[in-house]
């Protein structure tokens, strides 16, 4: 196995740019791979962003960013 980058180099981003397979922090050590990016019906201003720790098997559920759906122009912390 090999080292986990827990602290890699970001730039903030509008959650709305975010697509799967991006990277983000969601607190400082915890980076979480995007599998899955939803948009609010009828409108694309609220998203969802499922996400699992770079840790994480892939049979385990993935977590929801934010806790819930997100305005589209929230900043994140994306790798780079």
């Amino acid at each position: 196995m090999t080292d986990l980058d827990l602290h890699p180099k970001t730039k903030a981003v509008p959650v709305g740019t975010l697509r799967a397979g991006h990277v983000v922090v969601e607190s400082d050590g915890y980076p979480a791979v995007v599998v899955r990016v939803a948009y609010g019906a009828q409108t694309t201003r609220w998203v969802t962003v499922y996400c699992r720790y770079i840790w994480q098997d892939p049979q385990e559920l993935a977590w929801i960013l934010g806790g819930s759906k997100l305005l589209s122009s929230t900043p994140v912390d994306r790798a780079v």
